[in-house]
């Protein structure tokens, strides 16, 4: 998994990219973070949005 942040006068975003050879990994790893979905928001103070 990588991930970078990205700032810019107007916004700021992170970029997580899940990039595991086997893909049922990326899979499992991207359906334990969409499952802290609402804790992730709650901590940060705003909805998230997602971008495939």
């Amino acid at each position: 998994m990588a991930y970078n942040f990205v700032v810019s006068k107007s916004y700021a975003r992170v970029e997580i990219y899940l990039s595991r050879p086997v893909k049922e990994e990326n899979k499992f790893i991207f359906d334990e973070l969409k499952k802290m979905k609402e804790s992730i928001e709650s901590d940060f103070g705003a909805e998230l949005s997602r971008k495939d």
